[in-house]
């Protein structure tokens, strides 16, 4: 049985979480999307005059989403955000690029200091998740002022497309929980390179409310009904947003749960907690100020600790153990320890049409990403000075275009070192789960992606779901391919596999109580 069914991005570092959510929470199954979720929009928060684009770079959207704030709340924001511009139009930063303004915000600085002070040295007192606009309501349809506004159709194939796309068209959990993410820190000038890669270098949370928004309204289930998606009427679609830096996952719109559904929903945020913790202790390993055996309370402080510290060059490791990209079922990869290497996007082969388009989508723009993301780290790591960008603590912001090295007047192309320095630069290992005859017509029609296959800058494998066994692609096609034998160490859970060490973990194949009762239902 599945009750809970978690969406989360592809990226890498969702590895590890879908790990332990299925370890810790019941009758749980995991799902790998772009973190998107198929929400192209323009967004503006309140009274914010510019909108932002969340949606991936090489797409222009056309639709706008706003979030309005109840009455009293946005007149308590308006007179906030005053403050803050007559604070920082007489004492800070706007204030320090004029000649007298600067004398005052020079001294305004002593004022502060102390405050600074005190989180430069006990940071762990400053954590505080972002909770901005949680209570806000969505202004996305074309019955709002928005000019922009999605209709009730295109709000009924947004869901549709990426229920397929997906491949979850039946066997709806009571909770589908729509997942986005991004990372808090300060004092980081690379801040966008932490966030969601599919949403742009922004947060995904957004997007996850109006994918929920759209799926649990009664028309759009109407609609998805008559074009054979049936989703029963107890499935609630809950979004949130996993703070991959703090590990914690904010929800939204909790106050619109029924009363009952509410004590469920918080008695799986409980499992869910336990999770990011344990995701956190995995994370902590790859820090060398953490001692490896640390208890996980203490570990999950000090890798918090470190987002608001002014002083942290590694917040978190960013993308810095990728190694593979496995588009497929999760049945292929489930209970399998991969140490957040690969990409994980789903994808079920036995619901695609003859064509493969499904799988045509897939390559098209989630494996070029994920493709380009591994390139990205494999030619900073082999050359971090000229085609990384070196240690980002000199490092000078120039116009928001791009750093320079202290005094140095180049723009630097590439990643800093502080996110490389663990980095194993090899070219991404891509796993398909389809016939070989249907990867190869996709590649025909995919010319750009196909380059990148026959010149080897990515190795192609391909899984049959007929039982065909693998593939290889070599030159100008796929050859059968027989992989060595390699054993699999047992482990009763994701931190023995990896708690004895900071260096990377071969796969091994976690047995735990959980997993044993599973299989003995099946």
């Amino acid at each position: 049985r599945v009750a809970v069914q978690l969406v989360v991005c592809i990226d890498d570092r969702c590895e590890s979480i879908r790990r332990h959510v299925e370890e810790c929470v019941d009758e749980c199954e995991t799902i790998g999307s772009a973190g998107f979720f198929g929400v192209a929009l323009e967004h503006r928060a309140p009274l914010d005059r510019d909108e932002v684009f969340s949606c991936p770079a090489q797409v222009t959207p056309t639709k706008r989403v706003t979030e309005q704030l109840a009455a009293s709340d946005e007149a308590a924001l308006r007179r906030a955000r005053w403050r803050e511009r007559w604070l920082g139009a007489t004492l800070g930063d706007d204030a320090s690029r004029s000649p007298l303004r600067g004398l005052l915000a020079s001294l305004g600085n002593f004022v502060q200091a102390p405050r600074a002070l005190t989180q430069l040295l006990f940071p762990a007192l400053f954590v505080e998740p972002a909770h901005e606009f949680e209570g806000t309501t969505l202004l996305y349809d074309e019955h709002t002022n928005e000019p922009e506004g999605f209709t009730l159709e295109d709000q009924i194939a947004l869901v549709e497309g990426n229920l397929r796309t997906l491949g979850l068209l039946e066997r709806f959990g009571r909770w589908v929980l729509i997942v986005g993410h991004g990372s808090m820190s300060v004092n980081n000038q690379f801040m966008s390179g932490y966030q969601c890669g599919a949403c742009g270098g922004k947060r995904g949370g957004i997007n996850a409310r109006v994918f929920c928004a759209f799926a649990n309204t009664k028309a759009v289930r109407e609609g998805l009904a008559a074009r054979g998606i049936a989703i029963p009427e107890a499935t609630i679609f809950m979004p949130g947003e996993h703070d991959t830096a703090l590990d914690h996952i904010r929800w939204f719109d909790v106050d619109s749960l029924p009363l009952e559904r509410r004590k469920e929903h918080e008695r799986i945020r409980e499992q869910l907690e336990v999770a990011l913790e344990r995701n956190a202790k995995e994370r902590a390993r790859r820090f060398a100020d953490i001692p490896l055996g640390l208890p996980i309370r203490d570990s999950v402080a000090r890798v918090r600790a470190r987002c608001v510290d002014f002083a942290e060059t590694r917040p978190e490791y960013n993308h810095a153990t990728n190694a593979a990209c496995i588009i497929g079922r999760r049945t292929l990869t489930r209970g399998l320890f991969l140490d957040r290497r690969p990409f994980l996007v789903s994808y079920d082969p036995t619901t695609d049409d003859p064509q493969a388009k499904t799988l045509e989508k897939l390559m098209a723009a989630p494996l070029p990403v994920c493709a380009g993301i591994s390139l990205e780290y494999f030619f900073s790591t082999m050359d971090p000075q000229r085609l990384g960008c070196g240690t980002k603590l000199p490092h000078n912001v120039v116009g928001l275009l791009g750093v320079s090295n202290g005094a140095d007047g180049d723009l630097l192309p590439g990643l800093w070192t502080q996110t490389t320095e663990i980095h194993d630069p090899i070219r991404l290992v891509t796993l398909i789960e389809a016939e070989p005859e249907a990867i190869a017509s996709v590649l025909e029609r995919l010319p750009a992606v196909k380059n990148t296959v026959v010149n080897a800058w990515i190795h192609l494998f391909a899984c049959s779901p007929a039982g065909r066994g693998f593939f290889r692609w070599v030159g100008q096609g796929f050859e059968p391919y027989a992989a060595l034998p390699h054993p699999l160490f047992e482990v009763g859970s994701s931190l023995d596999a990896c708690g004895h060490t900071r260096a990377h973990v071969a796969p091994c194949l976690i047995v735990t109580e959980r997993s044993e009762r599973t299989k003995a239902a099946s």
